[in-house]
């Protein structure tokens, strides 16, 4: 498994667009400023989640031909696929999520056409491991809670669905998945977190109102589906919250007006308790295309 010295605590990544190409890049949270990229011209968004002791990356490549995992250390070096887009028990798999107890364990959400999507566990070095019956045909977004043992997702009982609610389910599937948000008719859930406590879940929730009019806004629940609360304003559209390695902070990848003053994607940091809110990703020209991975999914 490629490594390489650690990112920080303050250092997260993100893809990024220059020039019409799309690249994973590092940028510090306390200056906000882009310090390279990680990779090369890449053929489209990455979805990254890092390893317990932010030394190595693993993401899910997009491009023409389909989703690929693929492993590199965090420094952009041993660059390799992990699970290619056409693996026969794993094809086109989605965002991976890194087991903090068991770092050679790593989830994944598999799409299989119009078959059910299924979640598999596989080693770092792309073999499987098992799988965990959802019984949802559409999921995706798994993440583990800090012991290990448990994993939210979106799931939805729609085929080929995009959203739904959140779940929680045991690593080990001895219990059936349990249902901690309820978007409602006009809203639907996607992104889910944990909290370094393990205590709390934070989500994305996207609304439409009368008119067709969308926007999304980061809140948080608690892991019982309890004390539903708003992060960020819902007067954009906010995605894909990650959590900082203390747990005060988080990241997302928002259309808000930003520094330019214009809606173009891009990266913010707000408290997790809703103040603070500031742009980050600055210093270099371009945009943000995909979510930020502060801390392990």
């Amino acid at each position: 498994m490629p490594r390489s010295a650690p990112l920080t605590d303050t250092q997260l990544i993100a893809t990024r667009n220059e020039d019409d190409k799309n690249d994973l890049s590092v940028i510090d949270t306390t200056t906000g400023m882009v310090v390279g990229k990680l990779t090369d011209g890449s053929p489209g968004s990455q979805y990254p989640t890092m390893s317990p002791d932010r030394s190595t990356i693993v993401y899910a490549q997009t491009s023409d031909h389909g989703i690929e995992l693929r492993m590199m250390a965090a420094d952009g070096s041993g660059d390799r696929s992990l699970l290619a887009a056409d693996s026969e028990f794993c094809p086109n798999p989605q965002r991976p999520a890194w087991n903090p107890m068991d770092t050679s364990e790593i989830a994944v959400a598999c799409r299989r056409g119009e078959d059910p999507d299924t979640l598999a566990l596989i080693s770092v070095d792309g073999t499987l491991r098992s799988t965990i019956n959802t019984g949802f045909p559409s999921f995706d977004d798994p993440t583990y809670s800090p012991d290990g043992k448990t994993l939210a997702y979106w799931a939805s009982q729609t085929p080929g669905s995009t959203s739904g609610a959140i779940y929680t389910q045991p690593v080990n599937g001895s219990e059936a998945p349990k249902q901690i948000t309820s978007p409602g008719a006009r809203a639907n859930d996607v992104d889910p977190v944990w909290s370094v406590d393990g205590k709390t879940i934070y989500f994305r929730r996207a609304t439409e109102d009368a008119s067709g009019q969308s926007s999304a806004q980061i809140l948080r629940v608690q892991a019982d589906g309890s004390g539903l609360t708003p992060i960020t304003d819902g007067t954009a559209f906010d995605n894909d919250p990650s959590v900082s390695p203390d747990g005060t902070q988080l990241a997302f990848f928002s259309n808000r007006t930003n520094a330019a003053g214009n809606n173009a994607g891009q990266i913010w940091v707000i408290n997790v308790d809703g103040t603070g809110l500031r742009q980050i990703g600055i210093g270099k020209p371009g945009t943000a295309s995909g979510p930020p991975e502060w801390s392990r999914r």
